[in-house]
């Protein structure tokens, strides 16, 4: 059965829209991978408190070690802003 519209709109009920700019959004997931690797340390703190909950996981239990990630993670995005 053919489509009969764009094929990123159909998708679980959601309107998924194409990127506007291609070469903005390489760009960008350029700049999310050089900022997750300039964030080891605030990485592996987070993963291994998720691990030691893997039991019994609750909300709030590595919240810590998360905004530690992610402050790490937002300084290393807006550093790399520019390029």
């Amino acid at each position: 059965r053919a489509l009969t519209q764009p094929r990123w709109v159909v998708g679980y009920g959601h309107v998924m829209r194409p990127p506007a700019d291609a070469e903005r959004t390489k760009r960008y997931v350029r700049r999310l991978a050089a900022s997750f690797a300039s964030c080891t340390t605030e990485t592996s703190a987070y993963g291994a408190c998720i691990r030691g909950h893997m039991e019994a996981v609750e909300r709030g239990a590595c919240e810590t070690e998360f905004r530690a990630l992610s402050k790490c993670f937002r300084a290393e995005l807006a550093k790399r802003r520019g390029s």
